[in-house]
């Protein structure tokens, strides 16, 4: 037997090289003759002696392609493997190390480095693999195990009986989970007898083949020895080498056994010619093995005799023993046999951040998982919840089809019979990347700004433990990673671009077990969190999944009163570093849930209590660190950042909520008057008005989604139900509320009272927010539909029911308050969606013994989601084609809370020179409330293209109190005034609100380093805005949604129609041919992209076939008026020359149907647009590439 993952490890660092033959060896393979003496029929066996050395000399190449380039690589190696143990029963255990290796990248050599990795196999005399394990000096996972799986491809397993040449046999392979290996299947072919130098062999071809996708191939040929069965030499050929990311390689290679042999000299035994008998008793055959050598069973330590020089014991959730050493900690982990087989939960958190790929507090990793004791080792094994079956036939089909996970093994290294307890060594496994940290720097591009394809890789040498805290429910070990790249870098966020630290915080706790806890099954017409499996119970059911909402147990101390108090409240402590001013309005966020609690009988359900400044640490009932998981906390971090994050801990099996935690910066409460920082882009800004990013991100996410990758930079994770930005995107509202309180404050400042008051409101609504989701409940961004604007501006409508129907929304800065006594800024009470939610979620059903029962009262209480505030939609639709299901957003006339929005925008950009820059401060203070205000502006702007086109969608069944169709066209109504806002406030002349006196006020940031010095060109940021309004308007997407809903329309109804659309746009756009008067500069370009954009459509694929003809009509109608306009004697120079080179595209572009009609449509519309406005076709592909992406829509 011979390991030959050589080509694998060599380019994915398992420690393993290829083999092969150095040229004088392979010599000596070729020496390989006929043995006409043998005997025609032998009995093929593995045998060996303990304590046997052989070396191996291997050689070989691998082949792939990576980033579009073909990359061959080189090894030579030398190998020792050593034969270390004999069971009795004939099974052979060998352990494999590499002794050297040289390595070559397309001719170019490879860094010598010391493989250290040792490999152990155990097999039977017949070949079959009975384990497998690796010690690594790497930490990085073999998540494919191909280790285990090429070991086993190369591997021949002997018949049971003789063969001879010529002979045949096969061998079907079984999945094994414990080892990672697949299905699979492999034939044999005994060629020939022949002598390798003086040994005699057995030359055999195997070929084996994986089941699955991307199946491993292996053929091989060996020369084995006919006495012992062990590998002479072979040659070797692999394909479909999983590499990630969809990478695959072959190799080839060649090995040879140039010293050593499984017997001492003169010990080697005869080859068998029959079978063995087999050992009495357990029903194996032996084969006829020399003799071993007796030696003394070694007595193991025990694990007092381990620990006794230099550990330190920490008890808590586990039991630590920790000894500090040089360059690294030895940690150890005593298991009591009460340990094995019972959930826990490891949770990864970034303690810090490294500026957008990821910022503290950002959640890792969960992982479910539970050790398990199998021989002399510890696996920490992923149990697979998400297929079940109550059925005990059914259920042992379910585990034998879907396998739980094996993510790590740790050898015991000492066992304490008094204590029936292990130790393992963790030593290595928090230094690691078992919570996939590296997937967060690695590849795709720097995360710091240092360009495309500059990944970090993680260095091992300085990524250390900082610190480790044993607490009586769970163990926290904060762990300092370091990630580095080669060459030269700059970022704004990293002290050295070249180096990327982050601590990241791990959690490992046991999960409760609570046998009398019942879990509940959700409603889709209802927002919770839910833990789901595929039931296999009920062949006959519609949906075989089985979703349970995630929340707190709750009962009554006495179950028969009205209202009563839980047994267990759901108690939250605030962090001591909260500022004492701020700690009422952090407890009001909690404590208003109560009235969602009170409505079903519980009094006191959230209890709120603050950690002393000196707590006692000798107090059970107290927490003296918010880390300890006994405590749900709020923990105030000291950063700039602008975020708040809820992380709650379920059981995977019932949905139950064990723990949760809510962490919020400082940026908040001290910095609630800073203002907005980042210079937005107006084109970029009406983007996202638009909603143009989500619809390119369901695009991207079949190219560019990973595994593990941030939200907040995988445009691909935009609407993960679990990604919350409600306080960090919030804080640009908060900022536009804070100028529009400031413009109507006395000298345009706030007094310290006004300020506090303002943030209070704020940080109430976003503890509120996040509280929620630590009660189960999912975002609603239909929820602020609930008032109008004027109801807003009350104070008795807003006391009573905050802002909108729920919290869970995220809710913008309420502009309606702006001069109306006491109306709240910010929801500072739950809504009505929020108690009805809840009341779904925690009400006592206590006539119903199992979810099952709960069915008939559940789905009664769900059949009022058609009723006024109690509508639920999420992320999964948030910010599409439903304008009402959005972000941000507050009013039941949505459009009209943008019209106000940009009025307000308007109202505070004309009087920005009275407030800013005040004497002493730099201009750079303007310019930051101007990008602001102009992104509040265009962003409204953009906003109102959602309901062009727009539908809306409901969640309510059939018969549903207040049942809505599932899905309705926006009012036509609706849509026109939306395009008149438009037309308004973006297309007409002299519709943006920039003074020419303001260009001389715009300027960059002074401060020193402030690299990027803009000269602020404002025609273009404007021309953007336009252009980007345009491109949105007259998108594929949009222009077939138009025609759909045009087409859905009922007879009766004026619908809103493509002709109302382009005539609408053409007529504000082109409003200075009417009036006769000059076209400025700004209204130039706006009249040039809309040419340019008619053109694309006219000429490009894709479109709906009604608006490609309207703009070979739009432009046949230009042509007409622009050839009469241009002869206007009052025009200036630069209009006269405008509607000339208008006029001179517009005829190319119309005699390029021609063309296009004459070739059949064989010219490509890229080349012909690049003809016609003189701009390369790259450039042109490019933007229809952009287009493409944005007009992409499930």
């Amino acid at each position: 037997m011979r390991i030959s993952t050589a080509v694998l490890s060599l380019m994915l660092g398992t420690g393993f090289a290829v083999t092969a033959p150095s040229p004088a060896l392979a010599a000596d393979t070729k020496e390989a003759k006929s043995d006409k003496t043998a005997a025609n029929k032998f009995f093929l066996s593995y045998r060996a002696q303990a304590g046997q050395v052989k070396k191996v000399s291997s050689e070989g190449t691998a082949k792939f392609s990576a980033g579009g380039q073909d990359i061959v690589m080189d090894v030579k190696q030398v190998s020792k493997i050593t034969f270390t143990a004999i069971a009795a029963n004939g099974n052979i255990t060998i352990t494999d190390e590499t002794e050297s290796m040289e390595r070559t990248m397309n001719g170019q050599k490879m860094p010598e480095e010391k493989d250290e990795d040792v490999t152990t196999v155990t097999f039977t005399p017949a070949g079959e693999i009975v384990a497998f394990s690796e010690k690594k000096k790497s930490d990085e996972p073999d998540e494919d195990h191909l280790g285990a799986r090429l070991t086993v491809a190369s591997s021949i397993v002997f018949p049971a009986k003789t063969v001879g040449t010529g002979d045949k046999w096969a061998h079907d392979y079984v999945a094994r989970g414990d080892i990672g290996t697949r299905t699979a299947h492999a034939d044999f072919e005994l060629l020939a007898f022949e002598k390798v130098g003086n040994t005699n062999t057995a030359k055999i071809k195997m070929t084996y083949t994986e089941s699955g996708t991307t199946p491993v191939v292996f053929i091989s040929t060996q020369n084995v020895d006919v006495a012992t069965g062990d590998t002479v030499s072979q040659s070797y050929e692999v394909s479909n080498i999983p590499l990630g990311g969809g990478m695959v390689a072959s190799a080839t290679s060649k090995d040879v056994r140039t010293e050593g042999a499984p017997f001492a000299a003169n010990q080697t035994p005869k080859p068998l010619t029959e079978a063995p008998k087999a050992i009495a008793g357990d029903g194996k055959t032996e084969p006829i093995a020399a003799a071993a050598p007796k030696v003394e069973p070694k007595k193991d330590k025990t694990i007092d005799e381990t620990v006794k020089e230099g550990f330190v014991k920490t008890e808590g959730v586990v039991t630590l023993w920790r000894k500090k050493e040089a360059g690294s900690d030895k940690i150890y982990v005593e298991l009591p046999e009460s340990a094995f087989n019972k959930l826990m939960m490891l949770q990864a958190t970034a303690a810090t951040g490294t500026a957008e790929q990821v910022i503290a507090g950002d959640p890792i990793s969960d992982l479910v998982f539970q050790f398990e004791k199998m021989d002399d080792r510890v696996f920490l094994t992923v149990p697979n919840f998400l297929f079940r079956s109550t059925k005990p036939e059914m259920a042992r089909a379910v585990r034998r089809s879907y396998a739980d996970g094996y993510l790590q093994a740790f050898k015991i290294e000492a066992k304490q019979e008094s204590r029936k307890s292990v130790l393992i060594d963790v030593s290595d496994f928090f230094r690691g990347d078992i919570s996939q940290v590296s997937q967060l720097f690695s590849g795709g591009g720097s995360p710091f700004g240092g360009g495309a394809g500059s990944g970090y890789s993680l260095d091992r040498d300085k990524t250390f433990i900082k610190e480790i805290k044993n607490f009586p429910e769970n163990l926290v070990v904060s762990t300092q990673y370091h990630f580095q790249k080669g060459g030269r870098a700059f970022s704004g966020a990293l002290a050295d671009a070249r180096s990327a630290p982050i601590t990241v915080i791990y959690n490992l706790s046991a999960l409760p077990k609570d046998t009398d806890y019942k879990p509940r099954l959700s409603d889709p017409r209802i927002g919770y969190f839910t833990s789901d499996y595929l039931s296999f119970d009920d062949d006959t059911a519609k949906d075989p999944m089985v979703h349970y909402i995630q929340r707190w147990k709750l009962e009554k101390k006495d179950p028969t009163a009205a209202l009563s108090e839980p047994v267990k409240p759901i108690v939250f402590w605030l962090d001591n570093g909260i500022p004492a001013e701020y700690r009422p309005a952090f407890e009001k966020g909690f404590l208003i849930w109560n009235k969602a609690f009170e409505k079903i009988g519980y009094k006191n359900a959230v209890v709120v209590k603050q950690i002393p400044d000196k707590p006692d640490p000798k107090d059970p009932n107290t927490p003296t660190d918010t880390a300890d998981m006994r405590f749900n906390c709020v923990r105030f971090s000291p950063s700039n950042a602008g975020y708040a994050i809820a992380l709650f801990r379920t059981n995977p099996l019932t949905g139950q909520i064990v723990n949760a935690s809510i962490t919020m910066d400082a940026a908040f409460v001290i910095g609630g008057n800073q203002e907005y920082q980042q210079v937005i882009s107006p084109g970029e800004a009406f983007a996202i008005g638009a909603g143009i990013p989500q619809e390119e991100a369901r695009y991207k996410a079949s190219l560019q989604a990973k595994p593990g990758q941030p939200a907040r930079t995988a445009m691909a994770n935009f609407n993960d139900p679990r990604y919350c930005s409600r306080a960090s995107e919030g804080k640009q509202s908060l900022q536009f509320g804070h100028q529009a309180l400031s413009a109507m404050a006395a000298n345009g400042v706030l007094s310290p009272a006004e300020r506090k008051a303002f943030v209070d409101q704020y940080v109430t609504e976003v503890i509120a927010h996040e509280f929620g989701h630590c009660i189960g409940l999912r975002h609603n961004f239909v929820a602020s539909k609930e008032y109008s604007l004027a109801q807003l501006g009350d104070k008795a409508v807003t006391d009573a029911g905050g802002t909108g129907a729920s919290v869970m929304d995220y809710n913008p800065f309420n502009i309606a308050a702006l001069n109306k006594s006491g109306a709240m800024y910010f929801a500072t009470e739950i809504g009505t969606y929020d108690k009805w939610a809840v009341e779904y979620g925690y009400m006592d059903i206590p006539s119903a013994k199992t979810p099952e029962e709960e069915k008939p009262v559940l789905k009664r209480h769900a059949a009022q989601s058609g009723k006024p505030g109690h509508a639920y939609l999420s992320d999964e639709v948030a910010d599409s084609f439903d304008p009402d299901i959005a972000r941000f957003d507050i009013g039941k006339d949505n459009l009209a809370f943008q019209k106000e929005t940009m009025k307000l925008a308007r109202k505070l950009l004309m009087s920005l020179p009275q407030r800013e820059p005040k004497n002493g401060e730099s201009y750079y203070d303007f310019t930051r409330d101007f990008n602001l205000l102009l992104r509040y502006y265009s962003g409204a702007a953009g906003f109102a293209t959602r309901f062009i086109g727009g539908q809306n969608l409901s969640h309510t069944n059939k018969g549903d109190m207040g049942e809505k169709p599932a899905i309705a066209t926006v009012s036509p109504n609706t849509q026109r005034q939306a395009l008149s806002l438009l037309t308004t406030y973006l297309f007409a002349p002299n519709a943006l609100p920039v003074p020419p006196s303001y260009y001389g006020k715009l300027a960059s940031d002074a401060s020193p380093f402030a690299f990027g010095a803009d000269e602020v060109a404002m025609l273009d940021r404007l021309s953007i805005l336009q252009k980007s309004a345009l491109t949105r308007l007259f998108s594929s997407t949009m222009l077939k949604r138009v025609a759909n809903n045009e087409f859905k329309a009922a007879a009766k109804e004026k619908p809103f129609t493509l002709p109302y659309l382009f005539n609408t746009v053409s007529g504000s756009v082109w409003a200075e041919i009417p009036a006769k008067s000059n076209v400025d500069a700004l209204r130039r370009n706006l009249q040039r992209a809309y040419v340019e954009r008619m053109a694309d459509i006219a000429l490009q694929g894709g479109v709906n076939a009604d608006a490609q003809m309207l703009a070979w009509n739009e432009l046949r109608t230009m042509k007409t008026k622009l050839t009469a306009a241009k002869s206007v004697p009052t025009l200036d120079t630069y209009t006269k020359a405008h509607y000339a080179d208008s006029l001179d595209k517009i005829t190319r572009t119309l005699d390029a149907r021609v063309t296009l009609g004459q070739n059949g449509g064989a010219v490509n519309p890229l080349d012909l647009l690049s003809l016609l406005f003189g701009r390369p076709k790259e450039m042109i592909a490019e933007e229809a590439a952009k287009a493409a992406a944005q007009n992409a829509n499930p």
